[in-house]
């Protein structure tokens, strides 16, 4: 019985060392397959950063042959009143811009005969009334682009009040448990930049970066700047000698979309709205919303590229007698033409090789480093189609081919030509209402 115990007992102690042998066995196996796999990791990471280098040198030359300044005009669309007749092109080629051409009015010569005046006005694209804040994305996510990849870049809109402004470049869809990461198709040019950003930002996290993500708003009140807190302290009077124009302390680390939309919030809220005659909910401000991007390696203190990009929400140029303001809303529209007076005058000076008067406004001021050959602009004209507003829209058309003409100055090597044709003829081609382009 005890040797029937003993070798039972051997048999175990033999199983269990070729058990425990197995166990190291596979154990050493295990490590050579994590090893073999972590180099590999290494090795299609290193192999995804180059790609990444390489895309985005490939995206700067795209970028640099479309140029750093850019103008687009948006037609607002209309349900009620008597449209003006126009003519759209939209070149489909680098090279070949859109052209808008507009009847302005239509005469009886000595002879009975009919003359058609009309102006052909040109822009890096038209967007039709039938076309959404989705399209207009299109186009500016190529300048947030550029902001991760390390540039400056400025996305502002200029129009009429009433033109859809704020629409283009604030409105959020309200809708009922919005779903992360995803943009709804009447959302505007804001949500969507902080849904595109914070997906880069993930996408950048695979490839070993760390993005970290700072914004803060501002508006433009009366010829003052003011900081718009996000923690829901008091807004801050900014003077133009103060540091904040140049170095943007006011800055505030946003770490979720949610700190995002925070910043954002906080922001809208406190801008200055008023009601006219031309718009019920009439910006009396101009709003900014500086983001500023940096990047760098994981477990680093070491920054690899940063950008900056502000989204500017002009105030509406208006004519006093259509607003139909009066006291305190008066004197604000006062300002905010006398602001756009500045930076007009400011595009004049700089197609005639001048040096312009920057420091004469805060808008001016704070635009100056966006207006740089180190920053994309994107001029967003925003116009009404209808006849009653000719007047006013022709003066922005004509604040387009002002920023044109700048552009020229500054980019000799441009195809894309400044552009306003004028001309009265008898025989204009047929020109419907409206034309949809398709890009």
């Amino acid at each position: 019985m005890d040797s029937l115990t003993g070798e039972l007992e051997e048999v175990m102690e033999r199983e269990r060392e070729h058990a425990e042998q197995q166990q190291k066995n596979f154990e050493l196996e295990l490590l050579k397959v994590t090893r073999i796999s972590d180099e590999e990791i290494q090795r299609l990471t290193a192999r995804l950063r180059k790609e990444e280098d390489r895309r985005r040198a490939l995206f700067t030359q795209v970028q640099k042959l479309r140029g750093a300044f850019r103008v687009m005009c948006r037609i607002r669309p209309m349900s009620s009143g008597e449209v003006l007749k126009y003519k759209l092109d939209n070149g489909e080629l680098h090279g070949h811009p859109a052209k808008l051409t507009i009847i302005e009015d239509t005469t009886k010569s000595s002879r009975e005969s009919k003359v058609t005046n009309w102006s052909t006005y040109q822009f890096e694209r038209v967007f039709t009334p039938e076309e959404s804040n989705a399209d207009v994305f299109s186009e500016i996510s190529e300048f947030v682009q550029s902001v991760v990849d390390g540039k400056n870049a400025c996305v502002f809109c200029y129009g009429q009040s009433g033109t859809g402004k704020t629409y283009t470049m604030s409105n959020r869809e309200d809708v009922e448990n919005r779903e992360e990461g995803i943009d709804y198709k009447s959302d505007g040019i804001i949500p969507r930049v902080r849904t595109m950003i914070f997906r880069e930002k993930s996408r950048l996290a695979e490839l070993g970066y760390d993005m970290s993500l700072a914004g803060c708003c501002y508006e433009i009140y009366n010829n003052e700047l003011r900081l718009l807190k996000a923690d829901g302290k008091e807004k801050k009077t900014i003077t133009m000698n103060s540091r904040v124009v140049e170095e943007h302390d006011g800055l505030t680390t946003l770490n979720s979309a949610n700190d995002f939309d925070a910043l954002v919030e906080v922001g809208m809220k406190s801008r200055h709205f008023g009601s006219t005659k031309l718009n019920d909910s009439s910006s009396r401000s101009h709003f900014i919303i500086s983001l500023k991007t940096k990047i760098r390696w994981k477990d680093s203190s070491n920054v690899v590229r940063e950008g900056l990009l502000n989204l500017v929400d002009l105030a509406g140029s208006e004519g006093t007698r259509q607003a139909g303001t009066t006291g305190v809303e008066f004197k604000e529209g006062i300002k905010i033409n006398t602001s756009l007076s500045h930076l007009n005058r400011v595009f004049k000076d700089l197609a005639a090789g001048r040096l312009p008067a920057y420091n004469e406004n805060i808008l001016t001021k704070f635009l100056q480093r966006s207006l740089g050959k180190d920053c994309m602009t994107l001029m967003f004209l925003m116009i009404s189609p209808l006849k009653i507003h000719w007047p006013t829209t022709k003066h922005t058309l004509q604040f387009a081919l002002d920023v044109q003409t700048a552009k020229k100055a500054d980019q000799p090597s441009r195809s894309t030509k400044v552009a306003i044709t004028k001309s009265s003829s008898s025989k204009l081609p047929k020109v419907p209402q409206s034309s949809r382009s398709k890009r």
